[in-house]
């Protein structure tokens, strides 16, 4: 008879085994009972079988309560649902009361749950909105990331944030937030490390409720330091590379970060790893552009400029800085250092590159003819003058004008000049009106432009209203490490000239090039190397080809009170061309006087 009973009440007993069970043994192994139970009783007992659906809405109920998964809430409704099916069936009125009770219960939690749903949608897809405002706007990929940080901050409530990049060529993590501890960054790192294996396995975040009790975690020295509670780290992926993690923790409350929040972020990951790619597409595109231009311009310059000095890296600046205006410029430096080829790059870089460039050479014309021709004359001005001549002043209306060796120039010019310079005007000789134009002007001299107005011989105030955008080139011997690059592209180019095929120079000639002290600066050593191209009759330049005063020359060795002169003089540029040729600023920040920038700058001896 007890065997019989037994066997009958075996569902309850199964029943009674699994509620005894519910303390010890997580949710889902409940359900699972509960699931072998519910197909021996659905058939036999059907008031136990409702009574079990009634307490397996509860396991989920729970389950709910601790997950916040929207799945639980739904299961337990259905089987509180389809309890009440049976128990209507079979009159169990008080069962029935206490079913209502708690579907009132779950169906209060479900609107509730849509309603948060609802605004957490809105919210998230304001946020989805303004990141996507804000990628739009950022090239920089350290911006993007600090960004980021900040945006999963505030939405998440975490206390801190770093965003960890993976270099895959060093294998190292790299750290964009600067609000976390040493140790935090060094965990943090760890931590991504194994986000980052871990997602090219699983491709799934991490997500920690409990750090400091969690068996997994409480061992790391961050954790234990700080008593780490939440941390929460997504991966940014794109094309299946991992670009980095996003790292978030809290210290003041377990639980912070919820399952949403952690699909959520990783859904925006998403966006963040297209415009992270991009700004690292884009900022190595602009690297290598940068890097193409450097190489380039170490070797040519603006048009065909050469230097790969820091010096001419300096006066290559200027030259661009220079021709994105409209300001004059004077240019100076000793003969032979190329300043009718800097106007020109100066010129053809500018928006004005279409227009004319006219030069003038104020030492090779008498002071008569000169007029005459920068300003032109009416017909009958003077005796010979049988019709109307234009000047250069008008005649490079709209392009640039550069007068060369200014300081030759005579006074009455020199005043005719800074009037120019005043009023964009001119009149020509024996009119009686001025004309505007629109006359970009760069002047030079190879002499020392503040001496010469000291002593009278140059007029103060032009040299004042021209000295505030200068470029001063160096001479040859200030610059060797360029003596390679010019050697190389003057080969090339007489060897085109010439029909030649010189591979390049010996050891000892390349020698006496760079020791040489060149005088006649880079036409000197064009002329040198043009002579020796054209004469060499084997594939390499050796010593014979050489000039008499180059091949016998010696070391030339600078003082060490004029290497002393030529470091200020070095630094002084350095500070000019920051404050962008103001000799006003410079002066200030040197704690100098402008005589003394004048002096040491514009003076021949160096």
């Amino acid at each position: 008879m007890e065997g019989y009973r037994m066997f009958v009440f075996s569902e309850e007993i199964g029943f009674v085994e699994v509620l005894i069970r519910i303390p010890g043994s997580s949710y889902r192994e409940v359900i699972k009972q509960f699931d072998k139970l519910l197909g021996i009783t659905r058939e036999n007992e059907r008031f136990l079988y409702a009574e079990m659906l009634r307490t397996l809405s509860d396991v989920h109920y729970r389950a709910f309560l601790k997950n916040q998964e929207a799945e639980d809430l739904n299961n337990a409704i259905s089987l509180l649902e389809d309890a009440r099916q049976i128990f209507t069936y079979l009159g169990a009125t008080p069962y029935i009361l206490d079913v209502d009770e708690r579907l009132v219960r779950c169906y209060g939690l479900l609107r509730r749950r849509s309603a948060e749903q609802s605004k957490e949608k809105t919210k998230n897809q304001e946020i989805i909105k303004e990141f996507c405002k804000l990628v739009r706007h950022i090239s920089n990929p350290e911006q993007l990331k600090q960004s980021f940080i900040s945006m999963a901050k505030s939405v998440t409530g975490a206390e801190r944030g770093l965003f960890i990049t993976f270099d895959r060529d060093t294998d190292e993590l790299m750290v964009t937030g600067n609000d976390i501890d040493r140790a935090t960054v060094f965990d943090a790192k760890e931590f991504s490390r194994n986000v980052i294996n871990r997602v090219k396995r699983t491709k799934k975040p991490l997500i920690v409720y409990d750090a400091v009790n969690d068996e997994k975690f409480k061992d790391y020295e961050s954790v234990r330091i700080n008593k780490l509670r939440s941390i929460l780290c997504i991966p940014v992926v794109s094309n299946d590379v991992v670009l980095g993690t996003l790292y978030l923790d809290s210290r003041s409350s377990s639980k912070l970060f919820s399952e949403q929040e952690e699909r959520f972020f990783s859904s925006l990951s998403m966006l963040l790893a297209d415009s992270l790619s991009s700004a690292l597409d884009y900022r190595r595109i602009k690297n290598e552009t940068n890097m193409l231009r450097y190489n380039l311009r170490t070797r040519f310059g603006p048009k065909n400029l050469i230097g790969r000095s820091e010096i001419m890296q300096s006066v290559f600046d200027r030259i661009e800085r220079f021709a994105k205006t409209d300001v004059p410029v004077l240019i100076l430096g000793e003969t032979g250092t190329g300043k009718e080829l800097t106007a020109r790059s100066i010129h053809f870089l500018s928006k004005r590159k279409d227009k004319n460039f006219l030069v003038v050479d104020c030492s090779s014309i008498s002071q008569s003819l000169l007029e005459s021709e920068l300003f032109g004359y009416k017909r009958g001005a003077f005796t010979g003058a049988v019709g109307e001549k234009m000047g250069m002043f008008e005649a490079a209306d709209g392009g640039t004008l550069f007068i060369d060796e200014i300081a030759a120039a005579s006074h009455s010019l020199q005043a005719r000049f800074l009037r120019f310079l005043d009023t964009q005007e001119v009149k020509k000789i024996g009119a009686t009106r001025y004309k505007k134009v629109d006359t970009r002007i760069i002047v030079a001299s190879n002499k020392d432009l503040y001496k010469l107005s000291k002593t009278g011989r140059f007029i103060e105030d032009l040299f004042f209203r021209l000295s505030r955008f200068i470029l001063k080139l160096p001479a040859l011997r200030e610059r060797k490490e360029d003596i390679k690059p010019l050697l190389d592209y003057y080969i090339d180019y007489f060897n085109k000239k010439y029909f030649k095929n010189i591979k390049g120079v010996t050891p000892e000639v390349f020698e006496l090039l760079y020791e040489y002290n060149w005088p006649g600066n880079v036409r000197e050593f064009v002329n040198e190397i043009s002579r020796c191209v054209f004469f060499c009759e084997g594939e390499t330049i050796t010593k014979e080809y050489l000039s008499e005063g180059i091949s016998r020359s010696k070391p030339h060795f600078l003082t060490l009170s004029r290497m002393k002169q030529r470091a200020i003089n070095q630094y002084i540029k350095q500070v000019l061309s920051f404050t962008n040729g103001n000799v006003t600023k410079a002066a200030r920040i040197l704690g100098v006087d402008k005589k003394t920038i004048y002096r040491n700058v514009m003076g021949k001896k160096y």
